[in-house]
């Protein structure tokens, strides 16, 4: 996936601004606490020069005079000043820090709400998504590197360079040269960290992948009855060793250019201590001036690599990762009209087709469909049939390659997310065991503060959960947490597919879907289910998505799949009398009841 160029200055501004919404008064505040002990530094050298000056004028006198006691106070002053605004410092970094995280990420996952669900099935945008997470946690340090050398480095570097250039000129020039080799470094630096970052992402996502098979719970079970824990961990131990070649690569690289021009500012070093002494016999500078001096060129050097190595360093190598930041958040929206849309007039399927990212072949192809507003309708066909993917389409959660789908006359993907399912609720196979407590996992699509209690109840009484006086396990009612991991219970399969049934029930919605939810049921509480669903469902549209054919005899119309494409369309009398696909399915499912 192509990437468009941004400029540093580009970069560095957009994610500055984002920083300073996030903390102003914060950062504002630490910029004021760095400049002030950036000068508290420029004013020790000036006071030891002073306090040389004071102590040569004594020695030479043969007495201590005033100016020596003042010199003294001055210095022991300024020590105090740069202690307390170092401390100051530090301590507002910490709550900016988490003001700025914290906006960053609220930044990525609202980004994330707001992309098209066909883009988590593309493995480019999801190393985008990786990439942008590293590059929110990457902002918190451009913006120390930008506030560090704006406000402490830079105001200290300016006033040390004139206070040089007074004494004598070539001090200051043959300061400004130490920059060079170090400069020269760190845009080597970040050019390789950049290509570093492309390349190791994917093996990154690999690697927090196969560290959940490792220890997660819901893999556990499995990783441990077939044995294959030391597979996994081969896969991963595999995939580390590329993950860390890479990265040596690189530091190795990093590391020789750097021990090369790191031994041109070794001999910059000498040069400026040779000039220093030179200045002071030839009488360019004082005793007082070349103490100082001489006192600080440790710091004034140390500061140097600091501010050139660690900071704009920092700067250069967090380049690309900051550039995926943006990237991920100019990525194209899932956007459209802001209309309610309530469904009373149907559902229009024309000539839909659809291809998954890199896939060979269409998973549906040229469907067309009408389901009337009220009418339960039953999705069946074999495993790969594209059931999901039309429920999918049909829903307004992926788009269509060809055709559309329309509802009140309108694309239901040209509607805004947030309109777009505002009113549908479902229930999927795979659904979510939130680690909440019960009354949290069915009340999700509400404002906990505004949910209604009754409602609460006769949600999972309709979805056959046993009542929670009845439930020993919930010793908390429906405060009781539904995870082990947070002093809470778990419930067993069959209870988690009810609790997900309350939820779907629990949402106002007109239209609602049901795509293989209760595998963990037995056939015949299903077919019990399915029947009271039937009920609850009247006046909507009902979408059910089913393997067990017998459950599919409550629908209006069954519609038969097979290879991405409609082969029947009828109640279940009809195509039984048809005699052609759906009887053959059913039949085939019959016998094992027999």
């Amino acid at each position: 996936m192509s990437k468009k160029k941004m400029s540093y200055i580009l970069i560095a501004g957009k994610i500055l601004f984002y920083a300073f919404k996030a903390a102003p008064i914060y950062l504002i505040a630490d910029c004021i606490g760095m400049l002030l002990s950036s000068s508290s530094f420029v004013l020790g050298t000036l006071a030891t020069q002073n306090m040389f000056e004071a102590v040569t004028s004594a020695v030479q006198q043969g007495k201590i005079e005033n100016n020596v006691i003042w010199a003294a106070i001055l210095m022991t002053a300024v020590l105090i000043f740069n202690e307390l605004m170092n401390g100051i410092c530090n301590f507002l970094a910490w709550p900016a820090n988490l003001r700025i995280r914290g906006a960053f990420r609220e930044r990525i996952h609202q980004k994330i709400s707001m992309i098209p669900a066909i883009d988590f099935e593309n493995e480019a945008i999801l190393n985008v998504i990786q990439k942008a997470s590293q590059g929110a946690e990457n902002g918190i340090s451009l913006y120390h590197s930008v506030s560090t050398l704006l406000f402490f480095y830079g105001p200290y570097f300016i006033v040390m360079g004139i206070y040089l250039y007074n004494l004598r000129p070539l001090l200051a020039l043959c300061i400004f040269f130490l920059f060079i080799p170090m400069l020269i470094s760190q845009i080597l630096r970040e050019k390789i960290f950049s290509i570093l970052i492309d390349k190791s992402v994917p093996l990154e996502r690999r690697l927090n992948y196969y560290e959940k098979e490792i220890y997660q719970r819901e893999y556990f079970k499995e990783t441990r009855t077939l044995g294959i824990y030391s597979f996994i961990k081969h896969k991963y131990n595999e995939t580390m060793e590329l993950y860390f070649d890479k990265r040596w690569k690189a530091v190795h690289k990093i590391q020789l250019l750097e021990i090369g021009l790191r031994s041109f500012t070794l001999l910059g070093y000498g040069g400026v201590l040779y000039l220093l002494i030179t200045s002071l016999l030839q009488g360019y500078i004082t005793i007082g001036a070349f103490a100082a001096i001489f006192a600080s060129i440790n710091t004034l050097i140390a500061f140097m690599n600091d501010a050139v190595s660690n900071y704009w360093g920092k700067m250069l190598e967090n380049y690309g990762s900051l550039r995926n930041f943006l990237y991920f958040l100019d990525l194209p929206e899932d956007k459209g009209y802001v209309n309610d849309i309530n469904f009373k007039n149907g559902i229009e399927v024309c000539e839909v087709s659809f291809r998954y990212p890199n896939a060979t072949q269409d998973s549906l192809e040229n469907i067309s469909l009408q389901i009337k507003n009220g009418e339960t309708i039953a999705f069946v066909g074999q495993n790969g049939a594209g059931k999901t993917t039309l429920v999918r389409i049909v829903s307004g959660i992926l788009s269509p390659s060809k055709g559309k789908v329309n509802v009140d006359g309108i694309s239901i993907t040209d509607y805004c997310i947030k309109a777009r399912f505002q009113y549908i609720s479902g229930v999927i196979q795979r659904f979510g065991k939130y680690k909440m407590t019960l009354k949290q996992n069915v009340v999700l699509s509400d404002c906990e503060s505004n949910f209604d209690m009754a409602k609460l109840h006769k949600s999972l009484e309709q979805s056959d959960f046993n009542l929670i006086e009845k439930n020993e396990k919930l010793d908390k009612g429906i405060e009781t947490i539904l995870s082990r991991e947070f002093g809470g219970v778990d419930l067993s399969g069959g209870e988690w597919q009810r609790v997900a049934l309350a939820r779907g029930l629990y949402k106002n919605s007109n239209l609602i879907v049901l795509d293989e939810p209760t595998s963990a049921i037995d056939p015949i509480e299903e077919s019990l289910l399915y029947k009271k669903f039937r009920e609850l469902a009247r006046n909507k549209i009902a979408i059910l998505v089913t393997h067990r054919l017998a459950s599919a005899k409550i629908a209006d119309r069954i519609v038969v799949l097979e290879n991405g494409r409609i082969v029947e369309i009828g109640t279940h009398i009809q195509l039984m009398a048809k005699k052609g696909k759906y009887f053959e399915m059913f039949s085939s499912q019959a016998k094992w009841y027999i």
